[in-house]
């Protein structure tokens, strides 16, 4: 045969190859979109994204990992916090979002998915790659449905969008059934698998439904469990104490295995903010560290 047509027939082959590896049109796997147009008191959150003066120089060092709330009614002040980061962290390779499955939806206990999130300030998109790893490298489960709608994750993506354009995020949601087993080995993925420069953020309202003054005593254990690192007891706490308990332990393992400074930085309640102290209301604390 002479060199020109054995050339030709070996990329004839090659592209035969190719193309029987490539999946059907019909069955190629597109990105979940997930809107948050549908979240509950989302209007609150669209008005208070890029609220926050952020101008001077910060204080303090680059914030590493945070506790935030995600209750839509929180708009104004989620978006300082959010800002308050991005001026010291400006340009982390990832923002991981831990919080929990709050209608307990899906199969496993700890959950994760690849999609975008569409709002008004832009769109953010998963990190594909890490996502794939956690999936490759642990027992967390691949469950796109179970995150439509959910607030947890959809509440902080405006302000991602606006504080934080093109930064990539890997969402990670648990039942109420993920246990301190389930955490620590999460966590020790997270050691595996993240860049030095990533963003964690455990994605957590505190005290539901109760009174100021049940919220209250509530809140107190809720802190000595924290501050003790009582993982045995958060483990085991509902939504009277908070609804995420897989992601607190998450986030003090982290910040410990670096030895972050975490800090205290906000501790109030929704009673406060309407004056209805006999009111069912929901309680916030926010954590930072560096």
């Amino acid at each position: 045969m002479k060199k020109g047509l054995w050339v030709a027939a070996v990329m004839i082959i090659a592209i035969i190859v190719v193309a029987t590896q490539l999946p059907k049109t019909s069955e190629r796997v597109t990105r979940p979109i997930f809107s948050v147009a549908e979240i509950d008191g989302i209007e609150m959150v669209y008005a208070g994204v890029g609220t926050t003066n952020v101008a001077g120089v910060a204080e303090e060092g680059a914030i590493r990992a945070a506790v935030l709330p995600h209750h839509t009614l929180l708009g104004e002040e989620l978006d300082g916090w959010w800002a308050e980061m991005a001026k010291t962290n400006p340009k982390p390779s990832v923002i991981v979002l831990i919080g929990p499955n709050h209608e307990n939806a899906g199969t496993a206990d700890v959950q994760i998915t690849s999609g975008v999130w569409t709002t008004p300030f832009g769109d953010v998109a998963t990190d594909d790659a890490l996502v794939d790893y956690f999936l490759k490298t642990g027992p967390v489960g691949n469950e796109p449905a179970s995150f439509v709608n959910e607030h947890a994750i959809g509440t902080h993506a405006p302000y991602i969008a606006h504080w934080f354009p093109g930064v990539p995020i890997v969402p990670v949601i648990a039942k109420s059934g993920a246990d301190q087993d389930d955490a620590t080995a999460f966590e020790r993925q997270m050691q595996d698998l993240l860049p030095e420069d990533a963003l964690v953020i455990a994605s957590i309202d505190f005290c539901h439904y109760l009174t100021e003054e049940e919220t209250a005593k509530m809140d107190v254990e809720t802190l000595a469990y924290i501050n003790a690192r009582d993982y045995d007891h958060i483990a085991t706490l509902h939504s009277d104490h908070l609804d995420a308990p897989f992601a607190m332990i998450t986030y003090l393992l982290w910040a410990d295995h670096h030895n972050y400074r975490s800090e205290l930085i906000y501790h109030s309640s929704s009673h406060s903010i309407f004056h209805e102290p006999f009111m069912p209301g929901t309680s916030y604390l926010v954590y930072t560290s560096h």
